[in-house]
């Protein structure tokens, strides 16, 4: 049961007019979207990693925070140390332009992601985010 109040006067419902096809549509495209990342997700899971970085220099401070959530486990040192060892190549491999977020972003991903092809033979999806300190 729906209730609608217009003003003083207030009616009930048990039905609502929509414009059907363009919801219907929104909804068929949102769908493929939403199915396809989540198919590749059960398929190959996902890593993030969380990377502080010195603004002035460029640097990576301390070691990445990587999380795995159906990909392996995060007990798995031996790969997890490989994944940081690339992360800290890739930051290196930035250069002059170390004060490039999101080209900083895009290394650590491609470093990453290929990493990860060589190791396990799987592509999760692999989200860097770094953070100027």
């Amino acid at each position: 049961m729906l209730v609608f109040i217009a003003g003083a006067r207030t009616t009930a419902s048990s039905e609502v007019r929509t414009a059907r096809a363009a919801i219907a549509s929104a909804e068929r495209q949102l769908g493929d979207v939403v199915l396809r990342d989540r198919r590749a997700l059960a398929q190959d899971g996902m890593l993030i990693v969380v990377v502080a970085v010195d603004k002035q220099t460029g640097a990576m401070v301390g070691t990445p925070e990587i999380v795995t959530r159906g990909f392996v486990a995060e007990s798995d040192a031996r790969l997890l140390a490989g994944a940081a060892e690339r992360i800290g190549r890739a930051i290196a491999g930035t250069g002059d332009h170390t004060s490039e977020i999101a080209l900083m972003k895009v290394q650590i991903k491609d470093a990453l992601s290929q990493f990860l092809y060589e190791q396990t033979r799987r592509r999760p999806m692999v989200f860097p985010v770094v953070v100027e300190v």
